[in-house]
């Protein structure tokens, strides 16, 4: 009985063993088929969220276009373009536009010859490609070209500034004012041509290179004289000038230079001080035609002229007729001061001298009366064109006194 028990025990605990027993009434084991681990699972099963996840997006401009020069993932990147993670602060732009590569320097050279060819054509398109080429360019860029080491970009892009300059565009007229120092000199005349554009208030911060420029040696005379001529606009904002302006009028071995000193000090200087300087400037001049400037500007001042009326009769002694007659029109424009002086060029032996003073008393008209007993006088007058001038200006005098 007691074997019985115990064989009885081991069947029951033989049933509830796992994998011995089963619950099939037909005693075959029962199991459930395995499933594949998350790992194992074939792509088209895998959750959505991680799809999305897991595809780029194609990042886009400010403007919402396609950044369609950034490669596919499964491509290499293209030359030139660097993948970065746009949203560290710590990384400048991409899109530097003085970055970019510029055509070699044979292509700027071809398109500066071109422009000097004067074959429309070519200037044309010359022009248009540098104006590609530059387009990208901001002003701050195009002003650090303006300082490139090839002389040859250097003239494209000034040229091609030039060509749509707006005088108020600062930074643009800073860059055209460092290009007067340039040692290139045809950059230094396209700089000139665009400073001549700029307002008054903004061309006076041109005048120290200005006056560089003026003195410079090297400079050409048409250059030099453009300046001189921009300095005398400034009139009397441009004082600082004036010292180089008096050295050139003396010294300048440029005849032309020293004409147009003379027109800067008239409009530059104190009525006093121009006069004091052509004065003297035109007791020593040799050409003909730069002491005609100078007699020129004396008589535009005016009376404040009269303190060289003694240079103005000693000019009258000369051959050069031109001269002869602005120095006359000079004494003329002086007025009154000028008939002491016109009083005793009638003595003179040459009678083309005293038909001029002559003329010039009866220009003056009533203010000539001192000189009436004179002229009187020249009534009676060898020569027959001194008789009928003196007939003439005494009856101007009468007739308005």
């Amino acid at each position: 009985m007691l074997v019985f028990r115990r064989c009885l025990l081991v069947l029951l605990m033989l049933r509830f063993v796992p994998g011995c027993g089963s619950s099939d009434p037909t005693g075959t084991p029962s199991r459930e088929p395995l499933r594949p681990s998350a790992s194992e699972q074939p792509l088209a099963e895998a959750p959505d969220q991680q799809s999305d996840a897991q595809e780029p997006k194609s990042p886009s401009t400010s403007d919402g276009s396609l950044l369609s020069d950034i490669p596919d993932q499964d491509e290499p990147p293209k030359a030139g373009i660097v993948l970065e993670d746009t949203n560290r602060k710590d990384v400048a732009p991409a899109s530097d536009p003085t970055s970019q590569e510029l055509p070699p320097e044979t292509q700027w050279e071809t398109w500066c010859e071109s422009l000097m060819s004067g074959a429309p054509e070519a200037r044309r398109q010359a022009a248009e490609g540098i104006a590609q080429t530059l387009r990208p360019f901001s002003s701050e860029d195009l002003a650090a070209l303006l300082a490139h080491d090839s002389a040859f970009v250097r003239r494209g892009v000034a040229f091609d500034l030039l060509e749509r300059f707006n005088p108020n565009d600062e930074t643009i007229a800073a860059a055209f004012i460092r290009s007067l120092a340039d040692q290139d000199a045809t950059v230094r005349h396209i700089a000139l041509t665009a400073v001549r554009r700029l307002p008054h208030d903004k061309l006076l911060t041109a005048l120290e290179p200005l006056t560089s420029l003026m003195i410079s040696s090297a400079e050409s005379s048409a250059n030099r004289i453009a300046v001189i001529r921009l300095i005398a606009s400034m009139q009397s904002q441009a004082q600082d000038a004036l010292p180089l302006l008096n050295e050139l009028l003396r010294t300048d071995a440029d005849s032309a230079v020293r004409s147009a000193s003379a027109v800067a000090i008239a409009r530059v200087a104190d009525p006093p001080q121009a006069v004091q300087w052509l004065q003297g400037a035109l007791a020593d001049e040799p050409d003909p035609a730069v002491r005609t400037v100078f007699v020129v500007r004396l008589g535009r001042i005016g009376t404040p002229a009269a303190a060289a009326l003694d240079e103005l009769s000693q000019t009258l002694r000369t051959e050069d007729a031109e001269l002869q007659r602005a120095v006359i029109d000079a004494m003329i424009a002086i007025g009154k001061p000028s008939v002491p002086h016109l009083i005793l060029l009638l003595d003179s032996s040459d009678v083309a001298i005293q038909r001029l003073a002559v003329f010039a008393l009866g220009s003056l008209g009533p203010v000539a009366a001192d000189a009436t007993e004179t002229l009187q006088a020249r009534l009676q007058d060898q020569d027959a064109e001194v008789r009928q001038l003196a007939e003439i200006a005494l009856a101007r005098i009468a007739s308005s006194r």
